[in-house]
């Protein structure tokens, strides 16, 4: 492979190694998808771009979607060339709407730490002999992961971005971008059936899963905030309340998509959960009809989704 393909490392992780060197149809979509993309956002991407992808492919594959769904799918502009100035500090991507300019930060979704109790498990493996199979623990692991657990990981992921926007741009526009990571997709969907079920990981209210008797659904209850197993500790979901400082972003990019498993779902779905504490988020609505979208009306005190307009 030549030098100018993020594939030209021998060496890397399990993922990259497996997307460079499968002779599978679905590897070979996503190769020819990543080449095309790393070619057409170069002068967007850091120096360090290519010798990352080969340690960090999933997270340096969501810069590239996120990039490709701004461009594609927005009416943000995507003009920014990056300048790689010493000492500069500037976000993943530049981005304007009008004449704002709009900051991006990406980042993904990780496991946590194995084996504490906060952590998403990790699936276990189909082919391999199951020792653990008269273990309680070993079937629940089958079902993929508990919810608390994902939106404990993505609310470490956004507070993270969050902070760096504050520090560098607080009185901007400011977007994080969040990727479904190592995760896989059927842990994430196992937990997503609907457009509330992806408000509730950044809104004040339980998922609407469960019906009554008569086939009527049970009203959602106010949740603010996440437990944390072996701690006191809890932890509040991002636009759940005022109190938090995060009137500096606008609001969240966000997907499950992956390269965790190589989803045959190549399409990924892309929300908009706008943020409504922040001033600038009613402004930049419009940027995002072209995808999925969870806005609130301030006045009405209500969540709503809008489907893209095509």
């Amino acid at each position: 492979m030549c030098v100018n393909s993020p594939f030209c490392s021998p060496s890397g992780s399990d993922t990259y190694l497996f997307l460079r060197n499968d002779d599978s149809a679905i590897a070979a979509k996503y190769r020819q998808r990543i080449e095309t993309w790393y070619k057409g956002y170069a002068s967007l991407l850091d120096k360090q771009f290519r010798d990352e992808f080969c340690k960090q492919p999933e997270r340096r594959y969501w810069e590239l979607v996120v990039a490709d769904t701004i461009e594609t799918k927005t009416d943000l502009k995507l003009d920014w060339t990056r300048k790689q100035l010493k000492q500069a500090p500037t976000p993943d991507i530049i981005t304007s709407y009008g004449n704002h300019c709009v900051w991006v930060e990406a980042t993904t979704t990780g496991h946590g730490i194995p084996g504490n109790p906060n952590s998403v498990p990790s699936l276990p493996d189909p082919d391999s002999p199951d020792e653990d199979s008269d273990d309680d623990d070993g079937e629940s692991r089958l079902s993929g992961s508990d919810r608390r657990e994902l939106g404990l990981r993505i609310q470490n992921s956004f507070v993270e971005k969050a902070r760096k926007l504050c520090a560098l741009n607080a009185s901007g526009f400011n977007i994080v971008a969040i990727g479904g990571g190592t995760i896989s997709s059927a842990q994430w969907h196992n937990n997503i059936l609907n457009w509330r079920d992806v408000a509730s990981f950044f809104y004040p209210f339980s998922p609407q899963h469960l019906i009554n008797l008569d086939g009527s659904p049970v009203s959602s209850i106010r949740e603010l905030e996440l437990e944390k197993i072996g701690t006191t500790e809890t932890v509040m979901k991002a636009f759940a309340s005022r109190q938090l400082p995060h009137e500096h972003v606008a609001g969240v990019l966000f997907s499950t998509h992956g390269i965790a498993g190589l989803s045959s779902l190549m399409k990924p779905a892309v929300w908009w959960v706008e943020n409504p504490y922040c001033p600038n988020s009613l402004l930049l609505r419009p940027a995002f009809a072209g995808i999925n979208r969870i806005i609130v009306h301030a006045e009405r005190r209500k969540i709503e989704y809008l489907p893209p307009i095509t």
